[in-house]
């Protein structure tokens, strides 16, 4: 028997993989193309100025965020009955996460841990089809279930081992579920969701507070919005341009961070078209192209951060650090003109909260 759901390999966001195994299912049934409207409008940075998608430091919650489109359900499989509970899923229409050892996957350095979303089976081949990202993209993988059951094996091992240490994963990955696609459409937001969405993403100040660990309460400070979000990625490059004595950047991770803003912006470009649309807010072509030139921007920063990786040039560095603080400046003055359009058409809301 041979089984394959569906999955859209090149998903919306493909830098968070526990994102990534929830839009490679969204994005490829026509009835749940909406859905992200009204999700992932926000991100946040921490203080190691790596950003990520959420809200406040707290990142989206995989047992409730997706529940309009796709929902989660904790089970227990064990390495020797994982064939039989995949094929009986995969047969309903069901897809899997199960976390698995990621060196044992072939993923790169820097991996222990990996959520792995199995969409196919072959017994014939005897093996599970899973995306997985191979040598910086992402693509499909034909794991023989024998190598599949020795990565599980090994991340039992691992946790067994020392448990304490994966409890701050376990608030933004699944060890173990399957995903139920939902069939009703999303719900759409209306019109001033957007406009609070965007006000919200003109947001320059850090937000700061205490969360919990397994140490305690913590004192953590956060960079919350998009733009507020740029400012801690210059604040990255600037300590690589001139390092501080304690270093906390890592500069690998400079390329994967403005990646984040590059999907970030695409998303925004993608929900801002169809809210026009639904809405007619008349949104102005002068808004669209400052947009489509910022994602250009970005994904130029992108390219050269990667240089960088490979040609350790800080003068790389510097003309990321030019072009984001140019793009960045033109992005305010977007998002209020933005906001300033829709207020226009619609009554705005009393309260901002």
């Amino acid at each position: 028997m041979k089984i394959k759901l569906p999955i859209t390999v090149n998903a919306d966001v493909t830098t968070e993989c526990w994102t990534y195994n929830y839009l490679t299912i969204i994005n490829s049934y026509p009835h749940l193309q909406n859905w992200t409207m009204g999700h992932l409008e926000s991100l946040f940075c921490d203080e190691n100025h790596d950003c990520f998608f959420g809200d406040r430091g707290e990142y989206n919650n995989p047992y409730s965020y997706y529940n309009e489109a796709v929902t989660t359900h904790a089970i227990d499989v064990a390495p020797m009955n994982v064939q039989n509970i995949v094929t009986t899923e995969l047969q309903k229409g069901n897809y899997l996460l199960i976390e698995c050892d990621a060196k044992t996957l072939g993923l790169p350095d820097g991996n222990v841990l990996h959520a792995a979303l199995i969409f196919g089976v072959d017994d014939k081949d005897k093996c599970f089809y899973v995306p997985n990202r191979i040598n910086g993209t992402w693509q499909v993988v034909k794991y023989p279930i024998t190598l599949f059951q020795k990565a599980m094996e090994k991340r039992n091992r691992i946790v067994t081992e020392s448990p304490e240490r994966w409890y701050w994963r376990w608030q933004f990955c699944v060890p173990a579920a399957v995903l139920r696609v939902q069939q009703n459409e999303p719900v759409i937001p209306p019109a001033q969701w957007l406009y609070l969405t965007l006000y919200k993403q003109m947001e320059q100040h850090d937000v700061n507070f205490t969360s919990s660990s397994s140490q305690g309460e913590v004192y953590r400070i956060f960079n919350n919005g998009y733009v507020s979000c740029c400012h801690s990625l210059f604040e990255a490059l600037r300590d690589i341009l001139n390092p501080p004595v304690i270093e906390i950047v890592n500069p690998r991770r400079i390329s994967l961070n403005i990646k984040k803003l590059y999907e970030y912006q695409r998303l925004a470009l993608k929900r801002l078209k169809s809210f026009d649309r639904l809405y007619t807010l008349n949104i102005s072509d002068g808004i669209y192209q400052d947009m489509i030139q910022s994602i250009q921007t970005l994904e130029i920063c992108c390219n050269l951060a990667v240089k960088y990786r490979c040609k350790n040039d800080k003068a790389l560095i510097q003309r990321i650090l030019n072009l984001l603080v140019e793009d960045c400046q033109r992005q305010e003055s977007c998002i209020e003109n933005t906001v300033a359009q829709i207020a226009r058409k619609l009554k705005p809301p009393e309260v901002y909260t």
